[in-house]
This record gives structure tokens, sequence and C-alpha cells, in this order.
């Protein structure tokens, strides 16, 4: 695989056929490893409650089990439409890297 992106007919710019076979290849696996291992996450979190198990170790692995429970949110939509000078005053910005976000249509 030489360039991943080259230029188009029309003379934008796309990507290269290998690339975006390689990339489609990738996300279809990705996508029935990820149903895969949510489906064994799901049975195993069924049998700890059925055992009432709470916590397995074995070799390199720790499996938790981690309960129901509520979670506090702050509803930052509704306080920015509320008290928007109050909002601002207390926004950081903080930098985020560079990335590439990769979606299938």
């Amino acid at each position: 695989m030489n360039e991943l992106i080259v230029k188009s007919e029309s003379g934008g710019m796309e990507l290269s056929s290998s690339a975006l076979n390689i990339l489609m290849k990738y996300e279809e696996t990705l996508a029935a490893l990820k149903t895969d291992y949510d489906e064994l996450k799901k049975k195993l979190l069924l049998e700890m409650e059925k055992k009432n198990v709470i916590k397995v170790e074995t070799g390199d692995i720790r499996i938790n089990y981690i309960a129901e429970t509520d979670r506090e949110k702050f509803n930052s939509k509704a306080f920015r439409n509320e008290h928007p000078d109050l909002y601002d005053s207390y926004v950081d910005f903080v930098p985020v890297k560079a990335s590439v976000r990769i979606a299938l249509k």
C-alpha cells in the first residue's frame, strides 16, 4: 500500500482503493468482535448476578461485578440556558489532539 489518499478523476482527493478495502475489512472485523465481546459481557453479568459473584480473578484477568446505581449528572445545557454569564465564567477550554474519525456509511 503506497499512498492512502490519491487524486480522483474529478480532481478532488479520495481514499485509494487498497486503503478503502483495508479500512472496510478492519471496520467490519471490529464491529463483529465488539458484538461478540458485548454478548460475552452480558452473559458474564447475568451469571455473576445469578451466582452472587462480585469478583473473578484468573491469571491475567480480573472481572468485577458493578451493581446498578444512580449517578448524579449536572445538566450543563439547562444551566447554560438559564445562567449564561455564570456558565461562561466557569468554562475552561482545553486542547484536544488531532485525530481521524472513520465511519461506515
